[in-house]
């Protein structure tokens, strides 16, 4: 890599960030890089500042900002990626995300590693894996455009939920699979998840873990009202659709997209899920993914030890 433009999105409540972010200004100064980030005023020389007292740019002036960046590096966890991913996938920007979370599975580096995998980075020493995302259009139902409401097209990382709005009550789904009918689900929710979001939400309601580089589509329920309905793994290049069933038309759901509120849908809408036309590009330099199985998720048992 030639010397160029650095993007960094930190997360914005988190004090070591900071600190991690000052050491790549100095390393960037050196190597006549140029750091940009996702928030609103940069640091002056010698002002040490956390970042939660920065205002954080809005999505369309960050991208503005990081195009024609050599790479992106996230600091914060696995929440930070899932945001990266949003903004930066759309540009193609290879991703570099340090873990400063609790979990982060998906992080792929320490910060004490950070500076010497972008040494790597520059020398072209770097791996990519394409993170396969899915796309959600939401349109009223029968095309009809005249409902005043919110409607769009969103990217998702981990995945799609279509939840229910108020407690003790369910959702009446109608799910079908390339317009073919699949399956009317009573449930809390339904679930639809990529391979890398398959060991987030989608895990802890008993559905499969996936190779994260694979290119699938997970149907997973939460809570089922009948348990005759079974997480199943489709190919990547399926559609799904999903709307309330008619016989509840009265009902409505919230619609979450990697764990962000999108809005409220209704019999009124029809969601399409299906793979997106863009992926993530992560930089990966190690295959870390059993490893990470055992130490984030206990596979291995609560006591595990490398080597033992």
């Amino acid at each position: 890599m030639s010397s160029g433009k650095i993007a960094v999105i930190a997360h914005a409540l988190k004090p070591e960030a900071a600190t991690v972010l000052g050491q790549l200004e100095d390393w960037a100064e050196k190597n006549e890089c140029e750091i940009v980030t996702n928030l609103a005023q940069g640091k002056e020389p010698g002002h040490e500042i956390s970042l939660a007292e920065e205002a954080l740019l809005d999505d369309d002036e960050v991208k503005r900002r990081f195009q024609g960046a050599e790479c992106v590096v996230t600091l914060g966890g696995d929440g930070t990626l899932l945001y990266a991913a949003h903004l930066v996938a759309p540009l193609g920007i290879p991703v570099l995300a340090v873990h400063l979370g609790s979990l982060g599975f998906h992080t792929q580096i320490e910060p004490s590693r950070l500076l010497t995998n972008l040494e790597r980075f520059r020398k072209g020493d770097y791996r990519i894996e394409a993170r396969m995302l899915l796309q959600v259009e939401v349109t009223p139902h029968g095309g009809s455009l005249a409902q005043e409401r919110q409607r769009g097209e969103m990217l998702a990382l981990n995945d799609v939920v279509v939840s229910k709005s108020a407690w003790g009550r369910m959702v009446h789904l109608r799910i079908h699979v390339d317009e073919r009918p699949a399956s009317d689900l009573y449930a809390d929710g339904l679930l639809v998840s990529t391979p890398t979001g398959s060991s987030a939400y989608n895990y802890a309601a008993r559905g499969p873990v996936l190779e994260p580089q694979m290119e699938a589509i997970v149907l997973n329920a939460i809570c089922p009202h009948r348990i005759n309905f079974t997480p199943i793994v489709l190919s990547g290049n399926h559609q799904i659709r999903v709307e309330f069933h008619p016989r509840k038309p009265s009902e409505e759901a919230q619609l979450l997209v990697d764990g962000r509120p999108w809005g409220t849908v209704s019999h009124l809408d029809v969601l399409k899920i299906y793979k997106a036309p863009v992926y993530l590009r992560l930089i990966v330099n190690e295959d870390r993914f059993f490893e990470k199985l055992r130490e984030k998720l206990a596979w291995g048992g609560l006591f595990w030890k490398a080597g033992s």
